[in-house]
């Protein structure tokens, strides 16, 4: 069975790349924020809404991230993320960048990013994730169809 995911496309500009002509390589961990972001917006509510209305936002505190092909300028990537575990006080994103080659999906990078759930009004201090959202993000898959 196919893992599911949730999708964004970004095309890569001449400003994404390095002097290779390649995607430059920290260009992927802000590609990554966006499909978080929107993910988030879609399945609970928008990020700013999250912050000043439940008092709570995610900050990252590991990634891991691979690279396995080159984005190049004009490339349309798609960067999927999926939500692997939800604990207490933690998220485990699951991350792949992808783009088609000769109508091929070639994997561009993959990632996973372990997220904290922190109090903003306490000064971004660590925070159990409210009950209701930790059910909206378990229950993530049905709310992307």
């Amino acid at each position: 069975m196919a893992l599911k995911f949730f999708e964004i496309q970004k095309k890569i500009y001449l400003a994404d790349t390095d002097v290779t002509g390649i995607a430059y390589y920290a260009r992927h961990l802000e590609w990554l924020e966006m499909a978080r972001v929107e993910l988030i917006a879609k399945i609970y509510k928008p990020l700013t809404r999250m912050i000043s209305e439940d008092g709570i936002s995610f900050i990252p505190i590991n990634v891991n991230l691979t690279y396995k092909a080159p984005a190049v300028f004009e490339d349309l990537v798609t960067i999927k993320v999926r939500i692997k575990e939800v604990a207490k006080i933690r998220l485990l994103l699951g991350y792949e960048v992808t783009k088609k080659v000769n109508d091929q999906e070639v994997v561009v990078a993959e990632a996973d990013i372990s997220m904290l759930c922190v109090n903003i009004a306490k000064g971004s201090k660590p925070a159990k994730i409210p009950p209701y959202l930790i059910e909206i993000l378990e229950g993530w898959e049905s709310k992307i169809d």
